[in-house]
């Protein structure tokens, strides 16, 4: 399972759409937190740290948040997998976790990335 949502997060980082505004929108956060959901923390923590990997290795203005983001996503996946019982929370919830996980991700591009004159 691993192996499986690893190449998922793998994925997720080169299958993208590119913005009129020259951003790129991807989904290499969602299998990090859908592995921990449905295969438990250690799954989600690894593909976390595949798709983070991947993301720094390929560098850029937004690669230590986006790798930030994707293995936080592995983690709070796995915590909120470990406080449900170690059961599946439903589709409702984890589209919620899944949304509130991506305003994380832009908040924290906003904060590390630097690309901005805060003053």
């Amino acid at each position: 399972m691993v192996l499986i949502f690893g190449s998922f997060s793998l994925f997720g980082n080169y299958s993208r759409i590119e913005l009129s505004s020259g951003a790129i929108a991807n989904i290499r956060d969602t299998e990090p937190l859908v592995a921990d959901l449905v295969g438990g923390s250690v799954i989600g923590l690894v593909a976390g740290l595949i798709g983070g990997a991947n993301r720094i290795h390929r560098g850029g203005l937004t690669a230590l948040p986006c790798s930030v983001a994707t293995i936080s996503a592995g983690i709070i996946g796995g915590l909120i997998y470990q406080c449900n019982k170690k059961e599946f929370i439903g589709a409702y919830k984890a589209t919620i976790i899944a949304v509130l996980l991506e305003f994380y991700h832009m908040r924290i591009t906003l904060i590390l990335a630097k690309s901005f004159d805060w003053h």
